[in-house]
């Protein structure tokens, strides 16, 4: 009797989530109108190989794989591109993975796709509808001057700019890590986005690869906070959530297994179908079981999900609460299994190492009866995995850092109360739930993930499940979600950053002989052996020993004539010469430098930031660089006439 009147708020609450959703769907329709019926872009005019022409009108989208294939970022790039579409823009797709990379070309649709890409599954019905406004295109055959293995999934600013060349393209719109983006110009040819997922409160590493982008759309706005300090044109607009599609595959689910209300819930969570740990008996779910889901893509070794510490926090909360009925659905999607899409649905290899967490090992040792959890390990449809959400009691989601955090809004979408890190998104996007304090931060790429507070995730799952909590409403939640995070929202968002963005690329200034030192430095001077990290905005940076004089002005023209052509240079050295006027030796010879340490050193700013984690030292941040090219055409020898030892110098 305890454990049903414990239940009790959340069966009220799943009621008036069902009565919701419907009183909500004519609000739905509106906004559907709305974007629908939107004017074509405004007419503005930009530089486009130095012709006046009317703003954007060809946009392509970026995107990892083809737009059909599973993940968040394919969906959201294809919803996205759909209603560029609708507004009068041509639209194209690029994929950037190796394993569905097209040759150079333009192919017309997903047939020719498949043709080029056999391995990759067709595409359903309802996906050839939502794809059909899409062209193709393939990536230009220009050399990536990292070794093999580095960033393999990357593309350069060159492979771009030949791209908008070879395709007439107006802008791009790109949705991925920042970090898988290669510097390798000094500009972008056209206004190039960056619709960014970003994982920390503060500026990494990236900040001097973000100068280059014409704007970031950041998603979430205390990562975009951290964004602007990079000085880029930033607008904090989030992924679309389709509240509506959402309930509509939650009801096709519950459709299909054919059961009555009394035993809906267990079909749902029916762990013998579902389980993939060791054989035991699993409690079975009902309506009277407090249900905790964990949902998301377990491929990080870092643990960025944060699923160790939100098992032990329900571990926590189920050793305290022992008259409370409960059970933990842990579904996570195996790393291997993402690629199925990509070797036409079939398994992964045996001989594929799987990553992220041994989350089998932690629940075992978690200390969690074996019968009170269900370990799932499998890729559901859209409809399965909208079902678990809507049936789920609560969604315990503490990751270290989310970009935007789907998992999150869609449990919110369904009338499911979430509990969160208070942290990047998860701290903007938790409405109806609990955002905790982190405890403790770790230190990861040059920044920080925040670990959350076991002891109070668990104390919020109690006050959940025994209906203390103060929660939102689910009217105003439902609100929330309709209004800030509709297709229509977003795309209006992003056209107007597009306007913006163009603005600012129309002004960009493209580095020309007429650039002296002393007006538009090219590079920033340091002479410290262990420099500060460098934040600085110049595209190079360099670095001379105190007791050398450096003739700045006749390096920024000697490196501003090489480096402004179509050959990349990754590093550039300049001999310097002694007192007596002869040319000091470049390899010193003292079984520490490979590069004598009295040269003159010039690396790209965003290189150096890259590698300063691991390298203090200016020479082993060079050698790093250095060896990170496929070829010694990447370093630049300047001529020996700009440098030279003082005799007069004295440290």
């Amino acid at each position: 009797a305890a454990t049903i009147a414990t239940m009790a708020p959340v069966a009220r609450a799943r009621g008036r989530s069902d009565r919701a959703r419907r009183a909500w769907m004519v609000r739905l329709v509106a906004v559907a109108c709305a974007w629908a019926c939107a004017p074509a872009p405004a007419e503005a005019f930009f530089k486009h190989d130095g012709v006046d022409r009317p703003t954007v009108q060809k946009v392509c989208f970026i995107g990892a794989t083809v737009p059909w294939t599973f993940g968040a970022y394919q969906s959201q790039q294809r919803g996205l591109s759909s209603a560029f579409a609708q507004a009068g823009y041509e639209t194209l797709w690029m994929p950037r993975a190796l394993s569905v990379r097209l040759p150079p070309g333009e192919y017309a649709s997903w047939r020719d796709v498949r043709r080029l890409k056999p391995k990759v599954r067709m595409p359903t019905k309802s996906e050839q509808v939502a794809i059909e406004h899409l062209k193709y295109i393939g990536v230009p055959d220009i050399e990536f001057p990292g070794n093999d293995g580095m960033n393999a999934n990357g593309l350069t600013m060159s492979q771009l700019n030949a791209a908008a060349e070879a395709h007439d393209i107006d802008a791009y719109v790109l949705l991925m890590d920042v970090g898988i983006l290669y510097v390798d110009r000094y500009e972008f040819d056209v206004p190039t986005l960056l619709w960014m997922p970003y994982h920390h409160e503060d500026l990494d590493a990236q900040g001097a690869v973000l100068q280059r982008l014409t704007a970031v759309a950041a998603l979430a706005p205390s990562t975009g906070r951290a964004v602007e300090q990079a000085g880029v044109l930033t607008r904090a607009i989030p992924h679309f959530i389709d509240r509506r599609a959402l309930n509509d595959l939650a009801d096709e689910f519950e459709a299909r297994v054919k059961s009555d209300a009394a035993s809906l819930r267990t079909a749902v969570f029916d762990s013998k179908m579902y389980d993939r740990a060791f054989k035991r008996k699993i409690d079975v779910v009902d309506d009277d079981t407090f249900v905790v889901l964990m949902q998301g893509g377990n491929y990080e070794d870092s643990d960025r999900k944060g699923w160790i510490s939100s098992i032990y926090a329900y571990a926590k909360f189920q050793r305290d609460n022992p008259g409370i009925k409960t059970h933990l659905w842990v579904h996570a999607v195996d790393s291997a299994m993402v690629e199925a899409d990509m070797n036409a649905g079939s398994k992964p290899p045996v001989a594929v190492t799987r990553t992220g967490v041994a989350l089998r090992h932690v629940l075992e040792r978690s200390g969690i009866p074996s019968n009170m959890y269900t370990f799932d390990e499998n890729k559901h449809d859209h409809t399965f995995t909208s079902a678990l959400k809507r049936h789920a009691s609560v969604c315990l989601h503490t990751s270290k850092a989310e970009g935007f955090g789907m998992v999150v809004l869609e449990c919110q979408a369904l009338g499911t109360p979430v509990i969160t890190t208070k942290y990047t998104a998860m701290r903007d996007y938790t409405k109806l739930g609990y955002t905790i304090e982190p405890a403790a931060f770790q230190s990861i790429q040059s920044a920080f993930f925040a670990m959350v507070n076991v002891d109070k995730a668990a104390e919020a799952l109690k006050n959940i499940a025994t209906g203390a909590a103060k929660l939102e409403s689910l009217e105003s939640t439902f609100e929330w979600i309709d209004t800030e995070f509709s297709l229509g929202e977003v795309f209006k968002k992003f056209e107007s950053l597009l306007a913006d963005a163009v603005n600012v690329h129309a002004k960009t200034r493209k580095w020309s002989s007429r650039d002296t030192f002393s007006k538009r430095p090219l590079f920033t001077v340091i002479n410290d052996e262990y420099p500060r990290l460098s934040l600085w905005s110049t595209p190079w940076t360099m670095y001379h020993h105190p007791s050398v004089t450096v003739d700045y002005e006749l390096i920024q023209a000697q490196m501003i004539q090489k480096t402004t052509g179509t050959q990349f240079y990754g590093l550039a050295v300049a001999a310097t010469r002694g007192a007596n006027g002869a040319v000091l030796p470049f390899d010193p010879q003292d079984g520490v430098h490979n590069i004598n340490p009295n040269f003159v050193l010039l690396v790209p700013t965003w290189s150096l930031r890259q590698v300063q984690e691991q390298h203090s030292y200016i020479w082993s941040a060079a050698y790093a660089i250095m060896n990170s090219f496929r070829s010694q055409k990447y370093l630049l020898a300047l001529p020996d006439s700009a440098a030279k030892i003082d005799a007069q110098y004295k440290d």
